[in-house]
């Protein structure tokens, strides 16, 4: 019998928006099945050309019903004092507009992100007792690096996060100015440290949980076995969506990849990349008391049986390898019905079907859309015939299968 006491976290996962344009070409709304993730938020990180103050507040509320009626946060990055007022006076005006009912019992989704580079901490400090004055369901972050720029040692930077005491601290720990100023700061951070040891070191050290810390943007560039030249594998990945789960921090991606460091939701032609799969995946583990291995989680509610099946990161299969899994001694009736989704090169990894080297062709709308439809996860059910007997369940080398078994 399996001990299910693992208590899984919820992950929050920022999606950075650099230009509108971006939301635009990736049809964002229609297309991101937002129910793939527990916690999700939109990240404007450039307010420059919108023109805030020109906005009309019908124009305001109509956007914001469009994102938070999705399940969605949205989270606005804020560099200059300009920006704030225009933010400031947004939020006052939806605060005394008596059209926005919806939205002023939503102000929970909404973030601002105070870029700490970009603006004192005594402004930073003004601006959030503003805003909470006005509504204290509004969240607040900050950026980490901007605070230890701002702050004579790591000590006194800390002690000012704890101090504001936001929703968010978020650090770009894959910048080499924000590593080099913990070297210089610390002598637990050392220069042969991968980005992710520094950042659990400065969880550590900061004695803040690490549900309050957002890995700003993750890149390709943190996994161990990453090469350029080929897709992130499968383990690779599953080995960062198990640290979300038992970690429960936020990460943050790029919405459409534009180099091949990024670590994207979409590829340059909008298609699905492998993430959001593992997202789907993992959706019905989170927040549950399961259990863990190191080649399989497994969790069991009222109706169903659920299994994620997957390589550990140090299982480097050959092509022609599988591992087989057997799930024996259960209670089933031979009515019982399996679901399974498998992940792997044919089915769902779109850098292999479309590798970047095709960035820079252009290939038919007809033809992205084929291509599209097929490069999805293989779906399968079946139907138990023998009562009480084993299941087995073969992976193969980059391969992921999520499997649903409903006793009926």
């Amino acid at each position: 019998d399996l001990c299910y006491d693992t208590l899984t976290k919820v992950p929050k996962v920022f999606i950075h928006i650099n230009h509108i344009t971006d939301i635009i070409q990736a049809n964002i709304n229609s297309k991101i099945k937002f129910s793939n993730f527990a916690e999700i938020y939109l990240l404007l990180n450039n307010l420059n050309n919108l023109a805030l103050e020109k906005l009309s507040l019908t124009t305001v509320i109509t956007f914001l019903n469009s994102v938070f009626s999705n399940q969605v946060h949205l989270a606005v990055r804020i560099e200059t004092i300009n920006q704030f007022i225009s933010i400031e006076n947004i939020i006052l005006q939806i605060t005394n507009s008596t059209l926005a009912f919806d939205i002023q019992s939503n102000m929970e989704n909404l973030l601002l992100l105070f870029d700490a580079e970009q603006l004192s901490l005594k402004d930073i400090k003004r601006f959030s007792s503003k805003i909470r004055n006005i509504n204290t369901q509004i969240k607040l972050a900050i950026t980490v690096e901007g605070v230890i720029n701002q702050s004579s040692s790591l000590t006194s930077a800390l002690k000012q996060l704890h101090n504001f005491n936001f929703d968010f601290n978020f650090i770009d720990i894959e910048t080499s100015n924000t590593r080099s100023s913990l070297y210089a700061l610390h002598k637990d951070f050392k220069k042969e440290m991968s980005y992710f040891e520094c950042y659990n070191k400065l969880i550590e050290i900061s004695h803040i949980p690490s549900t309050k810390f957002v890995y700003t943007k993750l890149t390709k560039k943190c996994f161990k076995y990453y090469e350029s030249n080929i897709p992130l594998k499968l383990s690779d990945l599953m080995c960062h969506m198990m640290v979300m789960l038992t970690n429960g921090c936020g990460v943050g991606y790029s919405l459409i990849n534009k180099n091949e460091t990024e670590l994207a939701i979409m590829n340059h032609y909008c298609i699905y990349e492998p993430l959001i799969y593992l997202y789907q995946f993992i959706n019905p583990f989170i927040g549950k008391r399961l259990y863990m291995h190191q080649n399989y989680i497994v969790f069991k509610d009222e109706s169903n049986i659920h299994i994620l099946l997957f390589n550990a990161l140090h299982q480097h299969l050959t092509t022609n390898h599988s591992q087989t899994f057997v799930l024996k001694h259960y209670d089933l009736s031979s009515q019982s019905v399996v679901f399974i989704q498998t992940l792997n090169k044919e089915h769902g990894l779109i850098d292999y079907v479309l590798p970047p080297s095709f960035d820079n062709t252009y290939i038919e709308r007809s033809i992205l859309q084929h291509i599209e439809q097929s490069s999805l996860p293989k779906a399968e059910i079946k139907q138990l015939t023998t009562l009480n007997d084993s299941l087995t369940f073969t992976i193969a080398q980059n391969e992921l299968k999520y499997i649903r078994i409903s006793p009926q």
